[in-house]
């Protein structure tokens, strides 16, 4: 956890309703928008030389999706916020092989502030008995809220990792053009990199393979258990496919290629 978000009593995926008034949490989120708020966890990925020549400041917020829609209310974003999805068993497979990762079940943590959306789906919650089934349910958990919210997809930008994956391309063009800017030519250069966050180093050559990777990781009984994880939040994104439904309400940019 960031200190300054600890300090204020942020907790993992803390929920924020779209009309929460929370100063000091406005203050920080003003502090890192503007660069004023550097440490290790922001900064872990870049070189100081990066900083101090950049144009634009990115920030990724892994667990900030339940603060979204606050977010858009309390700052004036120049260009929108990008939500990104990857199948929730995926997700659960590439945690487990993190260092951190743990390997015993355990309560599923409550937020000191606004708990209430957590404590509407306390049951199944404090159900789950593997670290991995924790994973799916924080997945539907964090992702439901944004999925069924009014804004989506107007007022954020969707991008699914399946469509990354196969149409890199048309779906960072899409990006752009919603952002209003070209898209730089460098970039395209990146496309076939595995993620920094791949441990393994088994990006697989197939993006077919790739996608299906999480089907080889669990057998049927385990990806059961995670479908019925699923199905209580009424997740219909996602569902023994690998890629996301194309008839689901929730789906973002469609890639023409596809």
């Amino acid at each position: 956890m960031i200190p300054g978000l600890k300090a204020i009593g942020v907790g993992w995926d803390q929920p924020v309703p779209d009309d929460a008034d929370w100063p000091e949490l406005e203050e920080w989120f003003a502090k890192c928008f503007s660069g004023a708020e550097l440490n290790e966890f922001i900064c872990g990925y870049s070189r100081l030389r990066e900083f101090l020549y950049a144009e634009r400041l990115l920030v990724k917020f892994v667990r900030a999706k339940l603060m979204l829609p606050w977010l858009i209310r309390t700052f004036a974003f120049r260009h929108k916020p990008i939500m990104m999805t990857r199948h929730p068993i995926a997700v659960a497979l590439s945690a487990s092989k993190h260092k951190w990762f743990k390997k015993e079940g355990g309560a599923f943590p409550m937020p000191e502030h606004y708990p209430g959306y957590y404590l509407e789906h306390e049951d199944i919650l404090q159900s789950l008995e593997t670290p991995e089934e924790y994973f799916v349910a924080r997945w539907c958990l964090t992702n439901k809220y944004l999925l069924e919210h009014p804004d989506h997809r107007q007022k954020w930008c969707v991008l699914h990792y399946e469509h990354l994956l196969l149409a890199p391309q048309e779906s960072v063009e899409h990006i752009f053009s919603e952002w209003g800017m070209a898209m730089p030519d460098r970039i395209s250069e990146r496309f076939d990199r595995a993620s920094r966050t791949n441990i393994e180093g088994d990006f697989r050559s197939s993006r077919l393979e790739q996608l299906d990777k999480w089907k080889d990781g669990y057998d049927q009984q385990t990806i059961g258990r995670f479908r019925r994880i699923m199905d209580h939040f009424e997740i219909d994104l996602y569902d023994g496919s690998s890629m996301p439904r194309r008839d689901s309400a929730a789906l973002g940019h469609m890639p023409v290629s596809i």
